[in-house]
Parts: C-alpha cells; structure tokens; sequence
C-alpha cells in the first residue's frame, strides 16, 4: 500500500519496509493521509529554503518527514481514542 501510494513522489532515503512495520496498526486510508502527510511536510520544509541556484527547490520526501507525520498522527489517534 506505502509502495502505491509513494510511486510518484520523489523520496529520498525512505525505509519502506521499516515504515510499513510502524504503520502497521493503520487502515489503507490512514496509510494514504500519511503519505499526504510526509508530502505536505517536504513542501513547507522545501518552501522555507529557496535552492541554490536561486530557482525553485524540489520537495523530496524524506524519512524525516514519514516519522514527522507518523508522530502527528499517531498522537491524533491517542487523543481521539482518550476522548472516549
């Protein structure tokens, strides 16, 4: 499901497989926000950073940004179920 919803996005360094053992707990839905997720991420880190050679800068999604947006919404889910 990670390999679908990742096959045109520019990645760089990212664990699939490492990623697919933390996520597992999560529904195909979940796994494409997460996705959404780590892409939304790379455009605000990248748009806070102009490239080098003064064009504009690619959004790669990196491992950071899947852990980032795993974090977030892991930690969306924990206060979901507490409010039950």
């Amino acid at each position: 499901m990670l390999r679908l919803h990742t096959a045109r996005m520019p990645t760089v360094n990212v664990d699939l497989e490492d990623l697919a053992r933390r996520s597992e707990n999560l529904s195909p839905a979940d796994l494409k926000a997460l996705c959404q997720e780590a892409a939304l991420a790379a455009m605000a880190r990248t748009s806070s950073s102009p490239a080098a050679d003064g064009g504009e800068a690619t959004a790669s999604v990196t491992q950071a940004d899947f852990d980032e947006a795993l974090a977030r919404m892991q930690q969306s889910r924990t206060a979901h179920a507490a409010s039950f």
